[in-house]
């Protein structure tokens, strides 16, 4: 896929209303299993698993965008 119409997709999706939601509401899950008291040292393990696995997700996402910023600027520089 083009990567200007990749980082369009990924712009879509990022700035979509119900997936900040979702993506809030699923972090808001994984630190009140952190915060509650009877938390198990596996269900911690596992949430801190997911937030990683969030966090990679949005930081490949903003990959896309970088990129495709990057190579509007080189396509601009060329005569």
């Amino acid at each position: 896929m083009d990567i200007g119409k990749r980082a369009d997709r990924v712009k879509a999706i990022m700035t979509d209303p119900v997936f900040e939601e979702l993506m809030a509401e699923v972090k808001s899950d994984q630190v009140a299993i952190f915060l509650a008291p009877d938390a198990t040292e596996g269900q911690i393990a596992e949430a801190r698993l997911l937030i990683r696995a969030m966090e990679h997700l949005t930081d490949r996402m903003q990959r896309v965008l970088h990129d495709a910023r990057m190579a509007e600027r080189k396509t601009k520089k060329r005569p």
